[in-house]
């Protein structure tokens, strides 16, 4: 995502996992630093910071100009009923995420 929240419903209790990936180009080195921000219904975010480095091992199978960073871990606890979480990046930087959802927690349309 760049500058595009992921938002989802999700029924608590309970915890979820979240995985976020800073995006490389082919000519980027070194370590880089981002941040991820994630509101619950919209109330005050918390904001998650991760210095990272590409990953040795994860790649993308479609776009292979694009190295993946190592895993930032991130883990929500989600209170009793439904509410909408945002996740998103607190600049430009681009990041791929990943949201670990219990099937339990998830609203059945």
């Amino acid at each position: 995502i760049e500058n595009h929240p992921v938002q989802c419903e999700i029924i608590g209790p309970g915890r979820i996992k979240v995985l976020t990936r800073y995006l490389y180009t082919q000519e980027m080195i070194g370590n880089q630093h981002y941040s991820v921000s994630v509101s619950i219904d919209a109330g005050k975010p918390t904001i998650y910071e991760f210095e990272t480095q590409p990953s040795t091992v994860a790649f993308f199978r479609t776009d292979s100009d694009i190295v993946p960073s190592k895993a930032g871990k991130i883990e929500i606890e989600i209170p009793p009923d439904s509410h909408n979480v945002i996740i998103s990046p607190t600049n430009s930087n681009p990041i791929a995420v990943r949201i670990l959802i219990p099937d339990s927690m998830l609203k059945r349309k």
